[in-house]
């Protein structure tokens, strides 16, 4: 039965605790007690494990610091909310949130205090691929204002789409000070098309290497299927929203 046990939990822990009591001098029997005993502790932790990521999560005082789904487990349900609401925000422009209207704050399931402060990736879901908000802040950062479909994801690990309307704001100068970004809920048939691109892109970009070139590699096939399609970007992102 130990063994059987600790077969099934192989996949979690890996053989380690087999490997080292085979290494002891100890009788069969001693073996079979002391593997049960380990099993009974690994089943036990995995079982807090889980039930810790069910709390509803809950964050220190002040801006959040890592990103949602560091601490918050996916429930794969999705969010939305009324097409006649936009999200709003604004950050710095290193992308810190300097401002955070009220249908952000509710949609994230998020306090104010939790997100002015905090980087603006804090809510990036982690099935987005980087190879889109790579060409996000490359357009942004040249002084040019850029659409995207974004999926987000909120403090309770639901999930959101959005169409993503970002600009950069100009001081007195003509230099940057900070990005503003209006978020709408997006056409369903518009999701439905990115959607499996961007996994695509995602699974380009989790099978490299190192991030470095599976960031390089997602941007290179985002750039052939919209060669393959014979439009740009831009011209791209507006026939799904006509």
């Amino acid at each position: 039965m130990a063994a059987e046990r600790m077969a099934d939990l192989s996949d979690a822990v890996g053989d380690r605790p087999a490997m080292a009591l085979k290494g002891l001098n100890l009788s069969s029997c001693t073996q079979v007690s002391a593997l049960t005993l380990v099993c009974g502790a690994i089943e036990s932790f995995l079982e807090f494990h889980r039930m810790l990521k069910l709390i509803p999560f809950r964050s220190k005082p002040g801006p959040l610091r890592q990103k949602l789904h560091t601490h918050v487990a996916l429930t794969g349900v999705e969010r939305t909310f009324p097409p006649s609401d936009i999200i709003v925000s604004k950050t710095c422009p290193k992308g810190v949130i300097t401002y955070a209207n009220k249908v952000f704050l509710d949609v994230a399931r998020l306090t104010e205090s939790q997100v002015v402060g905090a980087a603006h990736s804090v809510v990036r879901h982690p099935d987005m691929p980087r190879a889109v908000f790579a060409l996000m802040w490359s357009r942004l950062q040249a002084g040019q204002e850029i659409f995207a479909y974004v999926l987000n994801m909120t403090s309770c690990g639901d999930h959101y789409w959005v169409h993503a309307h970002v600009t950069p704001s100009f001081g007195a100068d003509g230099q940057i000070i900070g990005y503003h970004s209006n978020r709408r809920v997006p056409d369903r048939s518009a999701v439905d098309t990115v959607a499996p691109i961007y996994r695509e892109l995602k699974a380009i970009e989790d099978r490299a290497a190192n991030r470095a070139d599976g960031l390089k590699s997602s941007v290179e096939r985002l750039n052939s299927i919209l060669r393959d399609a014979g439009v740009s970007y831009d011209q791209y992102v507006f026939s799904l929203a006509s």
